[in-house]
């Protein structure tokens, strides 16, 4: 077996003549970074990148099933660095670097060091560890509870101005009608973000209950808060099961399918992009979301066994690409392939992590297999974070074509029901007394009005 060395590192056998491991003097800091800080710079800003075109698209858009697809997409790089498995030194550095959430643009504000300090420390597995994992939900959950906090405020202030411009402001009704649409953005938005952050929860909140503590500290809120979002995301999948059945029964009555849009337009997002001839296909984001927390499940449960965990992995990704090709779940031939993109990178991150969970587990040393997939893996993240950011701005670019051509559409219907009114009155005329309306359909105003009128005037100048 061919051995290379871990750059930046010299090979000295079971362990270093200083007593130290390679593995224990990474983790204090004593070996030189295995990436480079340019490498690093562009890892990080292209998923900041990513996330920030996913949620804008997501936004602007009344909320996008692919805006989902793409954040739990994304996701596949943070789960793998959990596997109980030996990466390559660049590998691992590039994991610990990368963000901790795919939602997340840095914009929660980090917990004052006194509130940390105050959390009891409580041990997690080695694998959580080593990426600075606690066991504690609280501390692991806050930058996704905060980018939540964000949105959900967005969303009471803007239902708090639509109650205030009905009960205060009622002849204002184009303000009511943009308060309005901004509130039906926010609310998918809203949605799009609590389904791209399941995964974290149900992670977080497994590792929660492993060492929970009943103590009257943080412990006891850390459980409380686990525990409270674990049911609002059970009743909100409940919520979509049901809101897609009725969806079903409704979808060969037009008219009441009509009323049921306008009833439940603020979660259009969890149906609108799907075909609903079945509702294997209309359910494809729950089909997705559980996979997600299927996986958050193993990571969390067994870690002791990274071969079978990353043999799910690998069978799952290829099952769901055959569900793809085999239904089309989705009515835009463009969110499709982009769903299959994402699908097809997956597929090859976890081939590599599978073939990777053969290898020796020793820390000491790095195959040229090991190093390899390492760099893959790392290839992979870039041509996702550069793909899906594209993707999605192409989506904001389709998005303001289309809000740009209805506005169009609206102003001519607009400017023809100004030239209907203004034609009959203009064509109006009194001779010798005798009042005389002349009626004309719009598109034939102009020049009927100025063939009758001249007419008009003749006949009134011969009599």
């Amino acid at each position: 077996m061919r051995i290379t060395l871990i750059a930046g590192q010299k090979l000295c056998g079971p362990a270093c003549e200083d007593g130290y491991t390679l593995y224990e003097k990474e983790k204090c800091g004593l070996l030189p970074p295995p990436l480079s800080n340019t490498t690093k710079i562009v890892l990080k800003n292209s998923q900041i990148t990513s996330s920030a075109t996913v949620q804008v698209a997501s936004a602007v858009n009344s909320g996008r099933a692919i805006s989902i697809s793409a954040a739990v997409g994304g996701r596949i790089f943070f789960n793998i660095k959990f596997l109980n498995i030996s990466y390559s030194a660049e590998l691992q550095q590039a994991l610990k670097d990368w963000l901790p959430s795919f939602i997340s643009l840095g914009l929660t504000p980090d917990l004052p060091q006194g509130t940390v300090r105050r959390v009891p420390e409580r041990s997690v597995p080695p694998t959580f560890e080593k990426y600075g994992v606690e066991a504690s939900f609280f501390l692991n959950f806050w930058e996704n509870l905060g980018i939540l906090l964000m949105i959900a405020c967005v969303c009471v202030l803007l239902k708090l101005f639509e109650f205030l411009t009905i009960m205060k402001l009622k002849q204002v009704a184009y303000l009511q009608t943009v308060i309005k649409k901004i509130k039906v953005l926010m609310q998918n938005f809203l949605i799009t973000t609590l389904y791209g952050i399941y995964g974290d929860l149900v992670l977080f909140a497994i590792l929660e209950y492993r060492t929970i503590k009943f103590n009257f500290d943080f412990s006891l809120l850390s459980f409380g808060m686990a525990f409270v979002l674990v049911i609002i995301m059970v009743t909100c999948l409940a919520f979509h099961y049901k809101l897609l059945k009725k969806y079903q029964k409704l979808k060969d009555q037009p008219d009441l399918l009509e009323a049921f849009d306008k009833d439940y337009e603020g979660v259009q997002a969890l149906y609108k992009d799907f075909e609903d001839k079945s509702l294997s296909r209309q359910g494809f984001l729950i089909l997705l979301t559980l996979r997600e927390i299927t996986f958050s499940i193993i990571i969390s449960t067994l870690f002791n066994y990274p071969v079978i965990q990353s043999e799910i992995f690998l069978i799952n990704s290829i099952f769901m690409i055959i569900y793809l090709i085999k239904e089309n779940p989705f009515k835009s031939k463009f969110d499709y392939i982009q769903q299959i993109f994402f699908e097809m990178i997956g597929l090859i991150v976890n081939v590599g992590v599978f073939i990777n969970s053969f290898q020796p587990g020793n820390n000491l040393l790095e195959t040229k297999t090991v190093w390899t997939i390492g760099r893959m893996i790392i290839i992979m993240n870039l041509i996702f974070n550069f793909s899906s950011a594209m993707l999605m701005f192409i989506q904001i670019l389709m998005i303001i074509k289309d809000y740009w051509e209805a506005y169009k559409e609206k102003k001519a219907k607009r400017s023809k029901v100004v030239n209907y009114v203004e034609g009959p009155n203009e064509a109006s005329h009194s001779i010798q007394g005798k009042s005389l309306t002349i009626h004309t359909e719009p598109s034939f105003v102009g020049e009927t009005f100025r063939n009758e009128k001249s007419r008009f005037l003749r006949q009134g100048s011969m009599l």
